[in-house]
């Protein structure tokens, strides 16, 4: 969300392995964005929702819409597609400023003929990411300055409980993966999960059916990587971690992999660090494509694509960070 963005002072660390390799570009689309399960691009920009024309295709049309008066003036502040891809959820962006409202609807609600209404769950919302078809994990705060949570809504049942509370800093990105549920810290002002780009994980089964919630303390320190702004697996089980910590660390302008093998208690350093040509704009996301077994990585209004490695160049990108592996939770 844009006030997690830290301004960036970009540096330029070496990265460690050379096996994630730029394959194309295309142009952003504009505004928050996902991948659907064919590996198209759909986004939203005020209450106007696109979806990419082909794979890699530099242009987009106008899907349908949300009925207007649901997004606050700043824009959402992130689009996710369930996995199947029959579903959307859409933080309204309203940090700060208000009640927050998740918004959920199914895809083929949407239409150019008219308005999509949304159902809205109230949540704080920054970032989030599925579980299931059904249950969605969101990250967010109240309001500015005040520790930020990680959110349970159940869209079957209307329902939103609060499962990890107690983040002294700016809510990050989250992800699901391997049986846990991973949320990031960022901009964070101590160490270990108190630290800018902190990212911690919990046990999805007990988040699952927690009906209240536990301290973020008390997460496993997964990895510490820019500004955890984004959050994402590949498919070979490497975290990928976008962001910038322009204060905390001096981190900015690349997006970082690490690799399964340096997890838990990780840094940038154990993994492989991808640059966009341009890094102009120096806080780049990132998510992976299943569909096509690509990092996306978003820098500005260009989209660039590198190529997941292979299972022998993954081998070697392992061996490489080897010395730097951690015992794993």
């Amino acid at each position: 969300m844009w006030w997690c963005a830290l301004a960036c002072a970009c540096v330029s660390p070496v990265a460690l392995a050379q096996s994630y390799s730029l394959v194309g570009t295309y142009q952003a689309p504009r505004g928050a964005f996902d991948v659907l399960p064919d590996g198209r691009l759909i986004a939203i920009e005020g209450d106007t929702i696109s979806v990419q024309d082909a794979l890699h295709a530099p242009s987009y049309s106008v899907f349908g819409s949300v009925t207007p008066g649901n997004i606050g003036s700043f824009g959402a502040s992130f689009l996710s597609v369930n996995p199947s891809g029959t579903r959307l959820a859409i933080g309204d962006g309203e940090a700060g400023s208000g009640p927050q409202d998740m918004l959920f609807f199914d895809v083929a609600s949407l239409s150019t003929a008219s308005p999509t209404v949304p159902e809205l769950i109230p949540s704080t919302n920054n970032a989030g990411a599925w579980s299931d078809d059904d249950t969605l994990y969101v990250s967010g705060a109240a309001n500015f300055g005040e520790p930020s949570m990680l959110t349970r809504i159940d869209v079957l049942t209307s329902s939103s409980t609060v499962v990890v509370d107690g983040l002294n800093g700016a809510s990050g990105g989250v992800a699901v993966h391997g049986g846990r549920v991973f949320t990031g810290n960022g901009f964070g002002s101590g160490s270990g999960l108190d630290a800018t780009g902190a990212v911690g994980s919990f046990d999805l089964a007990s988040l699952e059916a927690a009906s209240s919630p536990v301290a973020f303390s008390t997460g496993t320190l997964t990895a510490t990587a820019l500004s955890a702004f984004t959050l994402d697996f590949d498919n070979a089980g490497n975290l990928i971690v976008g962001g910038s910590d322009a204060f905390g660390g001096g981190e900015g302008g690349f997006v970082s992999v690490i690799g399964a093998g340096s997890l838990p208690g990780a840094v940038s350093a154990d993994g492989q660090m991808l640059f966009p040509d341009a890094g102009a704009f120096g806080f780049p996301s990132a998510v992976f494509n299943d569909a096509t077994g690509e990092v996306l990585v978003r820098d500005g209004d260009v989209i660039y694509r590198y190529a997941v490695p292979t299972p022998g160049a993954l081998g070697l990108f392992l061996i490489v960070c080897a010395p730097r592996r951690r015992s794993r939770a």
